[in-house]
């Protein structure tokens, strides 16, 4: 809820859904959670929107992006997602939990683009310095 709190709620009054970026079923099971599932149903809560858990999924088992240069990112993030349910003419709020090049969630923002979503809107909760990029 902290971070709807830091948001204009003008925002939230054009999307319809939110988005948390998933994570692929085996690291799922390595993890036990995903943690922008967590932030994106505390938006929710404040909010009222809708949290789409199943619009969106990770089709490819990735490297954690933290661990990788720009452009291993970009080779990694290539055909991850796909889109799974209808899409067309919304506005959705996508969620991660930390913003680093912004490429995980450019590929996600590209395949609702391309499933007919209208707009997209990002919500993270950090991004580093850019000193440590």
């Amino acid at each position: 809820m902290q971070l709807a709190n830091k948001i204009h709620p003008s925002i939230f009054k054009c999307a319809d859904g939110i988005i948390p970026v998933p994570l692929h079923k085996v690291k799922l099971r390595e993890r036990g959670y995903n943690q922008a599932f967590w932030i994106a149903r505390g938006v929710s809560g404040k909010t009222g929107l809708p949290v789409w858990t199943n619009y969106v999924q990770m089709m490819k088992y990735t490297e954690t992006q933290t661990v990788l240069n720009r452009s291993q990112r970009k080779e990694n993030m290539q055909g991850a997602f796909i889109v799974s349910q209808n899409v067309s003419g919304k506005t959705i709020i996508l969620v991660d939990d930390v913003l680093t090049t912004g490429l995980t969630l450019s590929s996600m923002a590209v395949s609702l683009k391309s499933a007919g979503a209208v707009s997209i809107i990002v919500m993270t909760v950090v991004t580093p310095v850019k000193d440590s990029l």
